[in-house]
């Protein structure tokens, strides 16, 4: 369900298309020095074999196809149906030898051959022979121009490997350390942000009869200090066993769950998406996304990304390019999602593109591909997007963490040094496992670290479910906002080195802001902060820390504009309170220019809320100066504390 190909794999090694692709020769078997009653023995076994080959009774085949090779040894066309045969029943290192006899015999008769041996060596990660082997057969003139171009698309993809496989990075793939791998399944899908909780799914089969059923199941792992993963235990929401379910992930802040559900009986297509949040500490029975991102094709693996603002999934709906493509969908203020949006030809192709996952600092992102050159299987990819919105042209993770085998998906840590993957390994305790290394710094992301907050009545010190905004100051944009749980505890995502301002507010209270500016992303010294909100009743006084000035003017910078928006929102709430605007400078200058100054801005704030439609005898202003300080003037961060303007409400 989670990983659905999408149909079977087209080789290059197969009799009809070596027969089709081949410039047409004589078949005639090659009778040097053997005698014609052998060569006619030959020839009987070999119609008998043609004819037991295609109902697929592969047993009297090759019987009877080493019986014609017995008679006659350069048979080439019996070694051609042999190696088929061996290639028909998975033995794919008996299809080699049978193919190289074939070339010692006649190494002209069939030059797709080499190709076909090409692919073969290529699958088993000996991909400087498969390179050697696809040279040769374009050297061959007897090609068609279409065997032409499907040879020299797979010498670029082999030649692509090789060069990776010749040059690993320095790195090192680890189990992740825990009572995590089994011999089961096991696929990663959701990171905390503060790296210490694990979301993954098991993925179990079972013989019911003579059907083989596979179950998946969500499980939770915490890290110790030191990194080790504890016994995971089952994540069981109150809705579990309303039907088939997996690709599981997380909301940044934990409360929000997306998953993939096939079969359900409001389902639109095989497999859609579903919902459900988390409210007082239960999650929500679950909900159909519903269109138009569920649709009568399959869709699968979503992952909330930008705040939740937008939705990266998978789908092989029939207007993509191929197998399953990886789409985008925009979260609308309704509360519905926006079309969906194929992340185009630069990300996606003809083959299948799986398991998206694009890193907290909104331009990263990393996914899994069978159609990109890489090699083998599915390969984990990176792509990034630039200021216009475009994706680079996908880079491979190269070996280690590639290889011919399958690699799956890929999560990374907020600060950007870590990665987690699921791939099968030799090495591992059996199908997928988890691994974690070292990500090179030429896959990482722009490092991120997050803002773990809570609100509190400030005199009971009682959590508060309050609404939260968040604001990036330097795009002034609003970027997040959500309705706290009870506990009044938020986790936020934050990319470093920005300017942001942050508003909360709660019925029968003052709205709260803070401005920062995150300097450092170190995933293990967030920022915290305790939020404690005021009452609104006569005296009560907060400082509005995101209303800006230029320097030593009363013109109103454009970051103050989302605060001075909040404090009309407020004011629009509570028609009944009186309130009063402080302005506060700090000690520079003289007492008479800073008291005019702080008036004068004063007013510029109440004039914009009297233009917002807020009555003017709502509001006093006060000019302040210097006179109430709140921190020493001595240094610029102090005198920046004091330049300032306040709220009181008033009886």
């Amino acid at each position: 369900m989670a990983y659905q190909p999408s149909g079977s794999q087209i080789y290059a090694y197969s009799l009809i298309v070596v027969l089709l692709f081949a410039t047409p020769v004589c078949l005639a078997q090659s009778q040097q020095g053997i005698k014609k009653s052998a060569v006619r023995k030959a020839e009987k076994a070999f119609k008998k074999a043609e004819e037991a080959f295609f109902i697929a009774d592969y047993l009297t085949a090759q019987h009877a196809l080493q019986q014609a090779i017995h008679h006659n040894p350069s048979y080439t066309e019996a070694w051609l149906m042999l190696a088929e045969l061996k290639l028909e029943t998975n033995r794919k290192e008996e299809a080699l030898t049978a193919f190289q006899n074939l070339i010692k015999t006649d190494s002209t008769k069939f030059p797709m051959v080499y190709g076909i041996m090409a692919q073969l060596y290529y699958e088993k990660a000996n991909y400087d022979t498969a390179v050697y082997l696809y040279k040769k057969a374009l050297s061959s003139n007897n090609l068609r121009p279409e065997a032409q171009t499907m040879l020299k698309e797979k010498l670029i993809i082999a030649s692509t490997a090789a060069e990776l496989f010749n040059t690993p990075y320095d790195m090192l793939l680890t189990p992740i350390p825990g009572m995590i791998n089994t011999e089961a399944d096991e696929y990663i899908n959701s990171l905390r942000l503060d790296g210490h909780q694990l979301l993954f799914t098991r993925k179990t089969a079972s013989i019911s009869g003579k059907e083989e059923i596979s179950e998946e199941r969500f499980f939770i792992s915490e890290s110790d200090t030191v990194g080790i993963w504890r016994t995971a235990v089952p994540l069981v929401p109150d809705w579990e066993g309303l039907g088939n379910m997996g690709a599981l992930s997380f909301s940044a802040d934990g409360k929000t769950l997306l998953f993939t559900g096939c079969g359900w009986a409001d389902g639109l297509g095989s497999c859609d998406i579903y919902i459900s949040k988390m409210k007082e500490g239960r999650w929500t029975l679950p909900e159909n996304i519903g269109k138009p991102v569920n649709s009568n094709a399959w869709e699968s693996q979503p992952v909330l990304t930008d705040y939740g603002t937008s939705l990266l999934f998978v789908s092989n709906r029939p207007e993509g390019y191929g197998g399953s493509d990886i789409y985008m969908s925009i979260a609308l203020e309704d509360g519905t999602w926006s079309k969906p949006i194929n992340l185009g030809a630069t990300i996606n192709t003809a083959g299948n593109e799986m398991a998206p996952f694009l890193h907290p600092d909104g331009q990263t992102l990393y996914f899994s591909s069978d159609g990109h050159a890489g090699l083998g299987g599915y390969d984990l990819f990176m792509s990034k997007k630039d200021e216009t919105g475009r994706w680079s042209k996908p880079v491979n993770l190269g070996a280690p963490v590639n290889s011919s085998e399958d690699e799956l998906n890929l999560i990374v840590t907020l600060d950007g040094t870590k990665a987690y993957m699921s791939a099968k390994k030799a090495e591992g305790k059996g199908g997928f496992d988890i691994y974690s290394f070292e990500l090179p710094e030429a896959f990482r992301p722009e490092p991120c670290t997050y803002v773990r907050a809570l609100v509190i009545d400030k005199h009971t010190s009682k959590p508060l479910a309050a609404k939260l905004k968040l604001s990036d100051l330097a795009e002034q944009q609003l970027i997040f906002k959500e309705q706290l749980e009870p506990d009044g505890v938020f986790l936020i995502p934050l990319r470093t080195n920005r300017p942001y301002a942050m508003h909360i507010s709660k019925e029968g209270y003052l709205f709260q802001s803070l401005t920062f500016r995150t300097e450092t992303a170190d995933i293990n010294k967030p920022y915290e902060l305790l939020i404690e909100l005021e009452p609104a009743k006569e005296g009560s006084s907060i400082i509005l820390h995101n209303i800006f000035f230029a320097w030593d003017e009363t013109l109103l910078q454009a970051a103050s504009y989302a605060e001075l928006n909040e404090l009309v929102g407020f004011l629009q709430q509570n028609p009944g309170l009186r309130i009063e605007l402080g302005g506060h400078t700090d000690n520079t200058g003289s007492e008479a220019y800073n008291q005019t100054l702080s008036g004068e801005r004063a007013k510029v704030v109440k004039a914009y809320l009297v233009e917002k439609g807020i009555q003017s005898e709502r509001i006093a202003t006060k000019a302040y100066g210097s006179s109430q300080p709140v921190a020493d003037n001595s240094t610029e961060e102090g005198r920046s504390q004091n330049r300032r303007t306040t709220l009181t409400i008033l009886p």
